[in-house]
């Protein structure tokens, strides 16, 4: 099970169109959305977004995935998506955030 990292800032998300959502939380494996994705957002989807703290923005490839969802909330439509091949310098940005924020 990844250590997900609590993280709330927008994300761009492009697969012809673009869309905005706000993210719940990232790990070196994806990143989770409170938010439905749009219905059509399948596959593979370009994401751009800020960790804080950190100026330079992470663009990166990722596939929407299904999450684990609430069962007792009817309404719970989050989703993720999974990171594709981050390159080293990516992932360890990532890592570090995740690493300074959940406790060992």
């Amino acid at each position: 099970m990844p250590v997900i990292a609590s993280l709330r800032v927008p994300v761009e998300i492009r697969q012809g169109a673009r869309w905005f959502r706000l993210a719940e939380g990232v790990s070196e494996g994806g990143m989770l959305f409170l938010r439905a994705l749009p219905e059509e957002m399948e596959e593979v989807v370009d994401l751009t977004f800020h960790l804080p703290e950190d100026p330079e923005p992470i663009g990166c490839r990722g596939r929407v995935v299904a999450a684990e969802v609430d069962e007792r909330d009817p309404n719970d439509r989050r989703r993720a998506v999974r990171f594709l091949a981050l390159d080293e310098p990516t992932r360890a940005r990532i890592a570090r955030y995740v690493e300074e924020r959940v406790p060992s």
